[in-house]
């Protein structure tokens, strides 16, 4: 049974978030990482559910606990223009960490008939964790709804010729299972984490995330295919509304083992 890793390589600041005008919470952005990860077979069947989180990353100043990074300051902060851990992070340079990128976000089997769904998002650190807290509930609520969705993917994907799967990966890659998550709102301003790639839509903060859901099939597709940033890597973009100005690009790489 072929094996396959999935990882996050990094990512890169396109731009930073709107922050408060003291930076109480450090220079430029803090941000952090959480990725749901789910194992699911055709018939819906959830197999494994885990999570993989980042330590905070930015100014490390009055904050031991973070992992320094960006340019913001002699301390790290991310700014506009940053990648993390490095440049072109796409281009691993380092060993596999356990909590910053380079690092597992899950690693096992896969066949036609079994999917690896992962939702990676990214939230700006800002000392408050009421909504991130809620996206945990959403997640938990939303477990069965997700695993029927992954099932009926490995359904649709199971009779298409292997030449035109490049297609549907970036499809799923692209709106992922977006229609699966409720909208989020909150009170804009609000100290508190918030997820970046939030848009603003009749007055409410809505948040779809992106699901990259990986049978052995489409693994092998993202394997054998450049997106961008060679073979195998994936990126997914998380942009705010014009007023939140977040605009971040994750690297999600796959390799079978």
């Amino acid at each position: 049974m072929p094996n396959y890793e999935v990882t996050l390589e990094g990512f890169t600041a396109h731009n930073e978030t709107w922050d408060h005008i003291f930076q109480v919470d450090g220079k430029r952005d803090e941000v952090y990482i959480h990725s749901d990860v789910r194992l699911i077979d055709n018939t819906g069947r959830e197999l494994f559910w885990g999570q993989k989180q980042t330590a905070v990353l930015g100014d490390r100043n009055g904050y031991p606990y973070r992992v320094q990074a960006g340019t913001a300051s002699s301390s790290g902060g991310i700014r506009t223009g940053d990648h993390v851990p490095y440049a072109a992070p796409w281009q691993r340079k380092t060993g596999l960490q356990v909590d910053r990128p380079p690092m597992v976000l899950w690693s096992g089997d896969l066949t036609e008939q079994t999917a690896v769904a992962i939702t990676p998002t990214i939230w700006e650190w800002d000392g408050g964790q009421d909504l991130f807290k809620t996206w945990g509930r959403v997640l938990v609520e939303k477990g069965p709804v997700i695993a029927r969705s992954v099932g009926n993917l490995l359904t649709a994907v199971g009779g298409k010729p292997v030449a035109v799967l490049s297609d549907a990966v970036m499809t799923n890659v692209e709106s992922g299972l977006n229609a699966l998550f409720t909208t989020l709102t909150y009170i804009t301003g609000q100290a508190g984490d918030r997820p970046i790639g939030t848009e603003e839509v009749n007055g409410q903060a809505v948040f779809k995330p992106v699901t990259l859901a990986l049978n052995s099939k489409l693994a092998d597709m993202v394997i054998a295919n450049n997106f961008g940033y060679g073979n195998g890597i994936v990126g997914i973009q998380y942009r705010d509304s014009s007023r939140l100005a977040g605009n971040y690009m994750l690297y999600i790489k796959v390799v079978k083992k």
